[in-house]
């Protein structure tokens, strides 16, 4: 990009500081909300499946692994994307608290199945 690295630097933080702007601006035109992870969040070395922390996985060349607790198939940045998910699902609900997650009657807010699967039962007539 730039031949000075400092330089280089300070215009990717400006152009992601900029990104984050306008993702802020749209979300709150939506009415959405944006939650921030932590940077250092071990996201990508995570099992999004029983939360193990494997130290092995900091080399980026490492794209796949499985996980030595529970044998799970990692892609790197597949679960990344889930561990970012669910940490800031997380956040925010620790944020909102537990007792806002239901409504007047004492149900969960937060649908289960949107719709139940169709079950075939034959041939049409």
């Amino acid at each position: 990009m730039v031949k000075n690295h400092k330089l280089a630097l300070s215009i990717s933080d400006a152009s992601w500081a900029k990104f984050v702007g306008m993702l802020e601006y749209k979300a709150l035109w939506h009415d959405r909300v944006i939650q921030k992870v932590d940077t250092f969040y071990p996201s990508s070395q995570t099992c999004n499946h029983c939360g193990f922390v494997n130290p092995k996985v900091k080399d980026l060349k490492l794209r796949e692994w499985s996980c030595p607790d529970c044998n799970d198939y990692n892609l790197r940045d597949e679960n990344a994307a889930l561990n970012i998910l669910s940490e800031g699902l997380r956040i925010l609900t620790a944020a909102v608290g537990a007792s806002d997650a239901l409504n007047a009657y004492g149900d969960e807010v937060r649908p289960g199945e949107i719709q139940e699967p169709v079950a075939l039962t034959g041939s049409p007539a």
